[in-house]
């Protein structure tokens, strides 16, 4: 099954707006397995990751324009809990394959270039459905 149509089935599953981006993650790190996904906003109706918390961030987010909080982003969510189970494993290797509904914004773009640099035997592969 593809990353799209596990989108397209949380949004149908839980009646996501299509207002809001979902981010798919397929994680194979270590010996361990996992699929997660994040759905932009503040809102966690929709089940999926919550916000991060302030503390514990790993990123840096570009200063967003007035009014719209980048740290509620799918793609950043997603990445900073990958980031914070392996806090203490920089060496750790694996491969992450992230598909978001739209092309990731500038501030989200940066995020996963500090993940790669933070994890750099974790192979990244970014894909996203819309432009």
């Amino acid at each position: 099954m593809s990353l799209k149509t596990v989108i397209d089935e949380l949004k149908r599953r839980h009646n996501i707006s299509g207002r809001r981006n979902i981010t798919v993650a397929v994680c194979v790190i270590g010996s361990h397995t996992s699929v997660i996904y994040a759905v932009s906003g503040r809102n966690n109706s929709y089940g999926g990751l919550p916000l991060p918390q302030q503390q514990n961030r790993q990123f840096t987010l570009i200063n967003p324009p007035p009014g719209h909080d980048r740290d509620a982003d799918s793609e950043y969510k997603v990445l900073e809990y990958i980031a914070s189970m392996y806090s203490n494993s920089h060496n750790i290797s694996g491969t992450i394959r992230l598909h978001t509904e739209r092309a990731p914004c500038l501030s989200c773009q940066d995020v996963i270039v500090q993940f790669k640099r933070r994890f750099p035997n974790i192979i990244l592969k970014v894909s996203h459905s819309y432009s």
